[in-house]
């Protein structure tokens, strides 16, 4: 089941959620979907890029006792999100994001600074968790 809300008459803005907010949102915990749905007020879709699916999928396989737990609690979340296939399967997703995120018009949701650094030179809206509440930076609407 994907999971969006629908706001009639608001844009429709998708938010994407990347390995390390999954992560993070499992072990505060966070009910991270939720809290999005009441932090922006628009009509969302969740989305997931394939690559940070494959990079749970990884820690489940290879990571520690702690993180094998947290990938497995982060799939789930992930499972009520699309999956955003890519061109280039190879591509860290990371990589996938930065390129992605402008041009799509997604709000990113990330706890990595270097990403968030790298997201808002380029003028893409971020949300962050922080004291376990979501914080956005820049314009989402």
């Amino acid at each position: 089941m994907v999971l969006s809300s629908n706001f009639n008459g608001l844009r429709k803005v998708v938010v994407v959620l990347d390995t390390n907010s999954l992560m993070y949102s499992v072990e505060k915990p966070v009910d991270l979907l939720d809290q999005l749905l009441t932090t922006i007020p628009a009509s969302l879709e969740f989305a997931v890029p394939a690559s940070v699916i494959e990079e749970l999928k990884n820690l489940l396989e290879r990571g520690r006792f702690k993180e094998r737990r947290l990938a497995s609690l982060a799939l789930k979340i992930a499972e009520k999100c699309r999956v955003v296939a890519e061109q280039d399967a190879s591509k860290p997703a990371d990589a996938v994001i930065l390129e992605r995120a402008k041009r799509e018009g997604w709000v990113v949701v990330t706890n990595d600074r270097s990403l968030r650094r790298q997201l808002r030179q380029l003028g893409v809206p971020v949300v962050f968790i922080k004291n376990r509440l979501l914080k956005v930076e820049g314009d989402i609407l």
